[in-house]
């Protein structure tokens, strides 16, 4: 991936070219590819299969396994209609309804913010975990 400035990059696919045949762990070869800015640092991420979190009624599940689509999917029945996901139960007693996670991108004065907040309740009690992660806006 090359330059990427914005998340649905990586799921366009415009900006990313494959690892190719012959590549090592010491050099790697990409297959051919134009990309539409050239990255003002040089700089390049290597990325892999996406990863997906969803809240239904009071589960958590992580799907994966499956390949990059041109937009990430967002509903759980599209998830479940991929070939080749894998999904697995991370967490029950979720509030799903109570629990977020939000992005907001950067400006030049400050990095993006990711923002995880996950409420798990029982019939008495509840407790928040809120997890917040700097993403470098440099691309």
């Amino acid at each position: 991936m090359v330059y990427n400035t914005a998340p649905f990059y990586v799921y366009a696919g415009n900006n990313v070219a494959a690892i190719a045949a012959g590549s090592t762990a010491g050099n790697m070869v990409f297959a051919a590819k134009q990309f539409p800015l050239e990255s003002p640092g040089k700089r390049f991420q290597i990325i892999g299969r996406p990863v997906t979190y969803a809240c239904s009624d009071t589960t958590l599940w992580r799907y994966s396994g499956y390949s990059r689509q041109a937009s990430q999917p967002t509903s759980i029945a599209t998830l479940d209609g991929l070939a080749g996901v894998v999904r697995a139960r991370l967490a029950t007693g979720v509030n799903c309804a109570a629990s977020n996670f939000s992005y907001m991108p950067g400006v030049t004065q400050r990095a993006d913010l990711v923002t995880m907040s996950l409420t798990l309740a029982n019939s008495s009690d509840s407790v928040i975990l809120l997890h917040q992660v700097h993403v470098q806006n440099v691309p």
